[in-house]
């Protein structure tokens, strides 16, 4: 099936539809390109907040590891440990919910074994912390100033590092996703550009597909009656067209060969009717003369 055994209307229609079809397309595009683009942003957001809460973890650990040095440093001094212990106690309890956040956030198995990691480091320092307390509670100064050395000082260094490894990893984390949204942006541009210049492309293609075919007959189906109208009955009119303008030229046709004919027919009468007068022309001059001879014997 051509373009031409369509009607103009079935024609217009599947113009108009593919054309809506392909802006249905751009926005569905568009819409999922922006609800990717807004997901990863939240993704990226979420990597960014826990990325700040290991930092402040890591920040509130280094006050307690020297507020605990300081009280090991002051070997048992009461006052010091009156004031440092609330402090201590206050930053552990933000430390607990940072912890607890956290654990409920992180997704990726890499990142849950960095918090796994971090859990026991820091079971480890608080382990060594409270025995270094116990120390001096007791008045062993030696045995604290070797454990504040051998265990505490190593058992913090360790737990500072593992934090700092979980935040580099959301770091890490968070500049991979910006990234790769970074390059769904892009690729989506070039999908919407790619998108708006087939839509052009589509629309001239089939606007001059479909306004020639529509053109082209009328074009024919005006020099026809044209020459028809200038008393031209010799140009032939065929067509296969199964539309509304090939029902028009077949018609234009018929048209020219019913005038023909009845021109011919009028021709055919008119040179009857002109021999029909000439022989009774004749006969009326064969008749004078036979008149005239008579009368010339009559005398």
């Amino acid at each position: 099936m051509t373009l031409n055994d369509l009607k103009i209307g079935s024609r217009l229609t599947i113009g108009f539809a593919a054309v809506l079809l392909l802006m249905v397309a751009m926005t569905a595009t568009g819409f999922l390109c922006l609800k990717a683009t807004q997901e990863a942003m939240d993704t990226n957001i979420g990597y960014s907040k826990r990325e700040s809460l290991t930092r402040d973890w890591s920040a509130r650990t280094e006050l307690n590891v020297t507020r605990a040095v300081a009280m090991a440093k002051s070997q048992g001094n009461a006052g010091l440990a009156g004031y440092f212990d609330p402090m201590i106690k206050a930053t552990s309890d933000e430390i607990n919910g940072i912890q607890k956040t956290l654990e409920e956030s992180i997704t990726t198995e890499r990142g849950k074994a960095l918090f796994a990691e971090v859990s026991d480091k820091r079971k480890a320092y608080i382990d060594a912390r409270t025995k270094l307390a116990g120390m001096q509670k007791s008045g062993d100064v030696a045995g604290a100033e070797a454990l504040l050395t051998q265990g505490l000082l190593p058992a913090s260094a360790a737990y500072l590092a593992s934090i700092q490894n979980m935040a580099k990893h959301q770091t890490e984390l968070a500049e991979s996703s910006l990234a790769s949204a970074r390059s769904d942006v892009t690729s989506s541009e070039m999908l919407l550009v790619g998108l708006l210049a087939a839509g052009v492309a589509m629309g001239i293609v089939m606007g001059y597909v479909i306004t020639r075919s529509i053109t082209q007959p009328i074009h024919e189906a005006v020099s026809v009656a044209t020459a028809i109208a200038n008393n031209d009955l010799s140009k032939s009119v065929q067509s296969d067209r199964k539309d509304e303008l090939g029902d028009l030229l077949r018609e234009l046709g018929h048209m020219r060969t019913s005038l023909h004919q009845l021109v011919s027919q009028v021709r055919g009468t008119t040179e009857s009717i002109s021999t029909a007068s000439a022989e009774i022309a004749t006969g009326n001059q064969d008749l004078s003369v036979r008149t005239e001879q008579t009368a010339s014997n009559l005398q």
